[in-house]
């Protein structure tokens, strides 16, 4: 009995060992697997971030790719910053993107809204602050506090979730009733600022807004990178616009050249005829040139071209087009007045030469001829040739003056 009973004892713990060897194999095996499932988690979490950042570095490529052609396309700058924020949202994917550049005026230096991507947002946002947000400018020395400023300031890419930090101290003002109308709009979404340097100074700063909550830190090297191919594609840009500009513009008085102003008359003339609709040339010639020179030097009848020059640009509206022919001689392109509008532009201009004297000189005066076209004239050497008389008319009754194209000079000169 006492046999039987060591027996069956020593069994119990034979299938005891067994079992706790059992269940060790299993704890073990189970460690195993645990560790296996949570580096398959870890490792299908690091290669869902590594595929994320693969799709986000081609996107990147197929970004810069676009503004790498446009910049070597030579096209203006607003078309290369127009690329640029286009691009972050088209194939970055991001809701919005603005650029502010920094502009110097009175001596004060301004971030002004420049350019911004053109989508959905575009509108909601320009509907829920009841205007263009293009029209943006901070005033750098009086809000030191605004993001933007502190971004550009400190060349450092930063980010907020708070819009108040955005648009603080911006002009035009924004209410809070707007602020919160676009908080509403993004939803705590995560907005960057990155500063964009340049090679002398600072260029201003790009703006996005992501679809994310948080910045993550390879997005933010990213836009850093991006920022930096945008000074370059800006640059380039810049200069394409500067050589462009220099070309047909003339250099002493800072209006267009004659090459250009030819181009434009051709073009409005084509215009006009295809709308019907009339424009007027003005041309005007600086009364005394030579006994100028003569008396005074070269410099004082040069500071009296220039004058004429600066009137003309102040007296323009935007779509008008200032140019010098040559010596003392200039047109001013009207598009869509008529000849009673010419002629009231016409008198304020030589009023403007008149009333402002020339230092060294004293006050000098300009002779005016008014032309049509579509009515004194259907060709563009018949309008030019038309005001051309009526300017040599002026001369002829004393100068000073502004006359108008009769029909019976149209081969006078």
């Amino acid at each position: 009995m006492n046999n039987w009973f060591s027996k069956a004892f020593k069994g119990v713990k034979n299938f005891n060992r067994k079992l706790a060897m059992v269940e060790h194999n299993v704890l073990d095996e189970s460690r195993n697997f645990m560790e296996v499932f949570e580096r398959n988690i870890y490792l299908e979490k690091e290669i869902e971030e590594k595929t994320e950042d693969l799709s986000q570095a081609n996107k990147s490529i197929l970004t810069l790719k676009h503004i790498w052609s446009t910049m070597n396309s030579s096209e203006p700058l607003s078309n290369v910053l127009m690329t640029i924020t286009n691009g972050l949202c088209d194939e970055m994917g991001y809701l919005y993107s603005i650029i502010f550049q920094i502009e110097e005026i009175d001596g004060r230096k301004i971030l002004k809204a420049k350019i911004s991507s053109k989508n959905s947002y575009s509108s909601k946002i320009n509907n829920i602050i009841q205007g263009d947000i293009n029209n943006l400018a901070i005033d750098m020395e009086n809000n030191k506090e605004n993001i933007i400023v502190k971004a550009v300031n400190a060349n450092e890419t930063l980010n907020t979730k708070n819009l108040f930090e955005v648009f603080k101290g911006c002009h035009p003002e924004f209410s809070n009733e707007h602020i919160q109308g676009l908080t509403k709009l993004f939803a705590g979404r995560s907005v960057a600022v990155i500063p964009i340097p340049s090679q002398s100074e600072m260029f201003g700063c790009l703006i996005v807004i992501s679809i994310r909550t948080e910045l993550t830190p390879t997005e933010k090297n990213f836009l850093t990178l991006f920022a930096r191919q945008t000074d370059l594609a800006v640059t380039i840009a810049g200069l394409f616009e500067q050589v462009r500009k220099q070309a047909i513009t003339d250099p002493l008085t800072g209006v267009f050249n004659r090459r250009h102003f030819e181009q434009c008359l051709q073009a409005e003339a084509d215009r006009a005829r295809r709308l019907k609709q009339p424009f007027t040339l003005v041309m005007l010639d600086l009364d005394f040139l030579k006994k100028i020179n003569d008396k005074l030097g070269h410099s004082a009848g040069d500071a009296a071209i220039v004058r004429i020059g600066e009137v003309l640009k102040q007296n323009a509206r935007s779509v008008d087009i200032p140019a010098r022919l040559g010596g003392e001689e200039f047109a001013l392109i009207l598009p869509g007045i008529d000849m009673e509008g010419g002629i009231i532009a016409a008198e304020r201009i030589r009023s403007a030469i008149e009333e402002t004297p020339v230092k060294n000189v004293g006050k000098v005066t300009a002779s005016i001829g008014v032309s049509t076209f579509l009515k004194h004239a259907y060709t563009t050497d018949e309008l030019v040739e038309m005001a051309d008389a009526a300017m040599y008319r002026a001369k002829e009754k004393g100068r000073n003056q502004v006359k108008v194209s009769l029909m019976s000079e149209s081969n006078k000169h």
